[in-house]
């Protein structure tokens, strides 16, 4: 008999895979500790225009980006097309097969949003922004993994996003930088226009 040996990174990327979630480090002492959380937890302050808020930049990574999807299933083959993105990034097509879904409605709903997070999913914001915890002790700090709440009425944001890095210049706060992409599938291309 063979048996098959995986690496720890492989059972930890079958977990994320299977159950979602994500992965932080943490350390006390000389030790350091693997979290795993279903949820994000929510920071204790906010990103807001005119307050902390020093500049923020859309990114978007083109190689991560999909316009026309040919979806496959036990029900047929289906072509999706997202024909803003089209017009905004060109026709990039990718395949899919779709093994779990149990009717053509349910087919045609995951490749639609299959479709819609792979649009989203090449675009993060970059936010640089003061941490407030450096000038009040009482304002608990950003920390990676966090969820935190951003809004600039110029930039027609509101919306919670996963902070996923930050530099902090305990020197010159505001140079801290904090980073965060958009986490949440369900998040409209409408956030952006032009």
């Amino acid at each position: 008999s063979v048996t098959e040996y995986l690496s720890a990174f492989d059972l930890l990327s079958i977990l994320i895979s299977q159950n979602g979630g994500y992965f932080t480090v943490s350390y006390t002492g000389d030790s350091s500790f693997l979290n795993y959380f279903a949820e994000p937890d929510t920071a204790g302050q906010e990103i807001n225009f005119a307050e902390n808020l020093l500049d923020i930049t859309q990114v978007t990574d083109a190689t991560k980006i999909i316009t026309v999807l040919t979806a496959k299933s036990r029900f047929g083959t289906y072509e999706a097309i997202n024909e803003d993105a089209v017009a905004k990034y060109g026709k990039i097509y990718a395949y899919k097969y779709f093994d779990s879904v149990t009717s053509s409605t349910e087919f045609y709903q995951a490749a639609d949003e299959y479709l819609k997070s792979m649009i989203l999913g090449g675009q993060s914001i970059s936010v640089t922004a003061v941490d407030l915890s450096l000038l009040d002790a009482d304002i608990a700090p950003f920390a990676v993994g966090n969820t935190a709440r951003v809004k600039s009425a110029p930039h027609g944001i509101d919306i919670s996003m996963v902070v996923s890095r930050k530099i902090t210049d305990i020197n010159n706060p505001a140079a801290s930088q904090i980073t965060l992409g958009l986490p949440h599938k369900t998040l409209t291309a409408q956030l952006w226009k032009g």
